[in-house]
């Protein structure tokens, strides 16, 4: 058994056809869509199909949601982990990494003599 094949649809022209069918073209566009339909019938049968999809489409019955998916306030709320007394000293965590990296070059600078010191004699 042959099933009937309708050609494939460039990008462009299923653009086209769907603003066809969504009344979204102007008259010029419609003008030139419509004379085109009549003197392809492959396009014509593409426009065909693409009608009965959105009217089986419109015919179904909106889904509904098994559950509400709204959150109610309890279940955002940051929980008390093990690691909640850590959480609140994370924002300063950055300055005192700084200044202890300050510190670190400075007692090094210092304990060699200064930046640009000749080396002590031996």
């Amino acid at each position: 058994m042959t099933a009937a094949r309708t050609p494939q649809l460039n990008d462009e022209d299923l653009e086209l056809l769907s603003a066809y069918i969504d009344s979204r073209l102007s008259a010029a566009e419609r003008a030139a869509l419509e004379e085109r339909l009549s003197r392809e019938p492959a396009l014509r049968a593409i426009l065909d199909e693409l009608r009965a999809t959105v009217s089986a489409l419109r015919s179904l019955e909106p889904a509904r949601p098994p559950r509400s998916f709204t959150l109610d306030p309890a279940q955002v709320r940051p929980r008390a982990g093990p690691f909640s007394l850590f959480t609140g000293l994370l924002p300063l965590a950055g300055p005192l990494v700084a200044v202890l990296v300050c510190a670190v070059l400075a007692v090094t600078v210092v304990g060699r003599g200064g930046l640009g010191g000749a080396p002590a004699a031996a």
